[in-house]
């Protein structure tokens, strides 16, 4: 089994830079996007997102390279976090149609449902960087 060192080392090397993209200096995140100017807001607000979303890309291409926990074969593992993966993106567009309706064209773009993508997007790159720790 691996250590949890070199995942955690790897995983936030390679998220970090991405992340770090999502929020100003001062740590606003998408907030800051609305002090551009107009017109200017749903590019920073959709580009965030789509640093997120990278991020999280980053995070499950890390985890799947982890070794199967004890007891369990490789290929089941890898199956079973790829099928968990694709059944949290469902919910997670469902949860932020649901939550907030569906984004629009530009320039008219639905604030809060890229807000929603970004809040849980953020929350399942955590949830696979502790599954990538607990795994090794």
């Amino acid at each position: 089994m691996k250590s949890i060192a070199p995942f955690s080392a790897l995983a936030m090397s390679l998220a970090l830079p991405v992340f770090a993209q999502s929020f100003d200096e001062n740590g606003q995140g998408m907030g800051a996007c609305f002090k551009l100017a107009e017109g200017e807001e749903a590019d920073c607000v959709i580009g965030i997102f789509e640093a997120r979303d990278e991020e999280l890309n980053i995070v499950y291409g890390a985890v799947l390279e982890i070794d199967a926990p004890v007891g369990e074969s490789a290929g089941v593992h890898i199956e079973r976090l790829r099928a968990a993966q694709r059944s949290w993106v469902q919910f997670r567009d469902l949860a932020c149609l649901s939550e907030a309706g569906p984004p629009l064209e530009l320039p008219a773009i639905n604030f809060e449902h890229y807000f929603c993508l970004d809040r849980l997007t953020g929350h399942r790159v955590k949830d696979l960087m502790r599954l990538g720790a607990l795994n090794e």
